[in-house]
């Protein structure tokens, strides 16, 4: 509480007189080096905002221990842990960090609360990470699955109106980022585009479209009852009957599917587009075959 206490002390001292008050200064920098007080160095951490806004000089000097995301201890993860909104401010710490290390803690070490601190980032401040940020962050064990972490996030932070601001464009920007990443593999970086089909200030076109060359590379994406029932809004879309049968093979006749309600929504829907299309329509034919495969799911689905 006492440390506490002195480093918002400092910082405030800082805010007005361009640097640190030098006997905050030097306890700082002696938790730093001996790096052994966990809760010392989270009290550091939950100020890294302010200490680089006021006090750069202190900040820089000790940049390499400050933002080592690598380190279980390292102020930066407090840090992240804290965070409820981003400023510019907060985004120009995120900026900081060294995006080879960023990478391999997103792929190994990070909890999922802090994923859409960098997805949010990415989504308001594009200029805070590199252009291949996604692709750095791919690279390795554990990359797909944090691309997915990130794409999923991305989606969830988008505004839930159709305005002008640009987000929605950056969405789709990020999610053929994934895409292009997922090419020839199987697909693990897309399960989080899943997410997408909640954000309804996405243009309906490019969500089809999208959305289809995610399931044709990987159809076991998240929420599948929602891509699903998003598609059935168009059912007279190619892409929607397209999309459709390529999410009804994730019905695989097991017990445990046939009683799932997101499955059997899935079949709804698929039963749904199929009804509404004309005989001849593209994807028609396919989507047919595909939908008889689960007749009596058919029957389940659609029971009073």
């Amino acid at each position: 509480m006492a440390l506490f206490a002195l480093v918002q002390w400092a910082v405030r001292q800082a805010a007005t007189e361009g640097h640190l008050p030098p006997i905050a200064a030097a306890l700082m920098s002696q938790i730093l080096t001996a790096h052994s007080d966990d809760r010392a160095l989270a009290v550091i951490g939950s100020a890294l905002t302010p200490l680089r806004l006021y006090a750069m000089p202190w900040y820089t000097d000790h940049q390499n221990v400050l933002l080592d995301i690598t380190a279980s201890m390292a102020p930066i993860r407090t840090w992240l842990r804290c965070l409820r909104r981003l400023s510019e401010y907060d985004c120009a710490v995120l900026g900081d960090l060294d995006s080879v290390k960023t990478g391999h803690y997103l792929r190994t070490d990070a909890p999922q609360q802090v994923f859409d601190r960098f997805a949010i980032a990415l989504l308001h401040s594009p200029g805070t990470f590199s252009p291949t940020f996604l692709a750095e962050v791919a690279d390795g064990a554990g990359g797909p699955e944090a691309v997915s972490a990130l794409l999923g996030d991305i989606a969830r932070a988008l505004p839930p109106d159709s305005g002008k601001s640009g987000l929605h464009e950056r969405g789709f920007a990020f999610w053929d980022q994934a895409l292009s990443l997922a090419a020839g593999t199987s697909g693990v970086h897309l399960r989080g585009a899943g997410h997408f089909a909640f954000a309804q200030g996405l243009d309906q076109d490019q969500w089809l479209r999208h959305t289809l060359r995610s399931v044709a590379i990987n159809p076991d994406i998240s929420f599948p009852d929602q891509i699903a029932a998003r598609a059935a809004r168009t059912p007279h879309r190619p892409e929607a009957r397209q999309i459709l049968t390529h999410l009804l093979p994730l019905v695989d006749r097991s017990l445990e599917s046939r009683t799932d309600y997101r499955m059997l929504a899935v079949v709804q829907h698929a039963r749904t587009v199929l009804d509404a299309s004309e005989s001849g329509s593209e994807g028609r034919a396919a989507l047919g075959k595909a939908l008889a495969l689960h007749a009596d799911d058919v029957e389940a689905a659609t029971a009073e």
